[in-house]
């Protein structure tokens, strides 16, 4: 298909998402701004402007509403989705691993 780009996401792209959905910013006024973020997954927030920039594209994250002046983040139902199946995915392996 023309202009359709593949995008594979790094470990750190799936902990940003993760953090997000395990801080439970899910709605505009629950939302991370970058630094926030930064720390939380101890990246620079370089590394979390780009993984917003990319997220927003693939529908996966929104900006919320500011905090000050600065913007925020939050997880779409897509992206939800994506931590989600990542979190079975670990857990199939983990029970396999176990036994």
């Amino acid at each position: 298909m023309k202009g359709v780009v593949s995008v594979t996401l790094t470990k750190n792209d799936y902990m940003i998402l993760e953090s997000l959905y395990d801080n439970n910013c899910i709605t505009k006024m629950c939302s991370f701004t970058k630094q926030r973020m930064a720390d939380e997954c101890k990246l620079s927030v370089f590394k979390i402007a780009s993984s917003m920039k990319m997220f927003i594209n693939m529908g996966y994250v929104e900006e919320g509403a500011k905090e000050e002046k600065s913007k925020t983040y939050y997880v779409t139902l897509d992206g939800m989705k994506v931590v989600e199946k990542l979190k079975e995915e670990y857990e199939m392996y983990s029970e396999r691993e176990n036994r």
